[in-house]
């Protein structure tokens, strides 16, 4: 067979067979590609066509033709991978051509989904930015609004400086103080109320300065300066970043080394089901219930003439005649009755 038609024939299969209209809306897709297993490893080519990321198992079963197949290009690339699965309609030496395709397809809609996932987080990221940046800009108005308040004036520095020994620059920062008061009140006002606490009146001026004001401003100028360091810091490097290697430039033995980590892990698995004590535990519950039929509770009406339930147990009612003790149990509604005295559901 020449290269150009069995390449066509790789193109071919990985456009995948159409399915029905029915299987389409079952599957949710309209098109699987089948292949050739062996049937002593049919149960891990069954869970390698079903891989799904929704939730929706992908295995295909063609009982015409005995194939397992995957309405998932994806599983495609594991199925070669493991060897046991092969490309119905293709020659064996083209497996590594339809992985290596199957690979490339699967990137190449990887990569738009990303693009597409990116380009709605740039524009939510500027919609957010701008939000930010409007709410900074409100707030930097009413800091600095807020800040024009809060500007000592020359006398009140004079009176901080002779009355109690306070820098200016620690008055500056005295905002940042919130020992001494809520900010909603005067600069000055804040200070000279802590100043005339009954235990700083008693301690002095210069006491209160070196225990309360000198170390706070201290802790301020240590915070401030570590802030801004923190804002020049330059960020990390995205040099050392692994990239994956685009898929024109992959192997079909870079292709199996990459899907046998998934394909080791069903079938491990199965292999656990198999011995696992648990396991089987949980199948032979499973085969019990359904074996075991669904019984429906005894419906008992009273009895029109004595107006009271029959027993159940004894099957009489309290009329104290000899149809009394005729009660029964239908076996198609059942429902307790009696020939002479009330009916049946199935025949009222």
């Amino acid at each position: 067979m020449p290269v150009e038609d069995t390449d066509t024939m790789v193109e071919l299969y990985l456009k995948g067979e159409a399915l029905s209209t029915e299987d389409a809306k079952k599957k949710r897709t309209g098109f699987v590609w089948y292949g050739y297993c062996d049937r002593s490893n049919s149960k891990v080519v069954k869970e390698l066509c079903a891989q799904s990321d929704d939730d929706f198992r992908k295995t295909m079963w063609d009982h015409a033709r005995k194939l397992w197949g995957t309405t998932r290009i994806d599983n495609v690339v594991s199925l070669v991978a493991s060897g046991l699965w092969s490309p119905a309609g293709l020659p064996e030496s083209k497996k590594a051509a339809v992985a290596i395709g199957a690979k490339r397809i699967v990137d190449e809609r990887v990569a738009k989904e990303r693009e597409v996932l990116e380009r709605d987080e740039r524009a939510a990221k500027c919609l957010q930015d701008k939000k930010v940046a409007d709410a900074l800009e409100q707030e930097t108005a009413r800091r600095k609004k807020d800040e024009l308040s809060w500007i000592f004036g020359d006398v009140d520095s004079n009176d901080a400086w002779t009355t109690y020994g306070l820098r200016r620059e620690i008055l500056d920062a005295s905002r940042a103080f919130q020992w001494l008061g809520p900010v909603t009140s005067s600069p000055m006002i804040r200070i000279r109320r802590w100043f005339q606490f009954s235990h700083n009146v008693e301690a002095g001026v210069k006491a209160v300065v070196e225990r309360d004001f000198e170390p706070a401003y201290k802790l301020y100028v240590q915070a401030r300066n570590e802030r801004l360091a923190a804002e020049t810091r330059p960020g990390t490097s995205n040099r050392n970043r692994k990239r994956a290697m685009p898929s024109s430039q992959l192997t079909f033995e870079e292709i199996k080394r990459q899907e046998m980590v998934r394909i080791q892990q069903i079938q491990d698995g199965l292999k656990g089901s198999v011995y696992d004590e648990h396991a089987l535990a949980l199948k032979s519950i499973v085969d019990k219930a359904a074996t075991q039929t669904v019984s429906m509770p005894t419906y008992i009406r009273a009895c029109p003439t004595c107006k009271s339930k029959p027993n159940e147990q004894f099957m009489d009612c309290s009329c104290n005649d000899i149809q009394s003790e005729s009660w029964s149990v239908c076996k198609y509604c059942n429902c307790v009755f009696n020939p002479s005295k009330l009916t049946c559901l199935c025949i009222s």
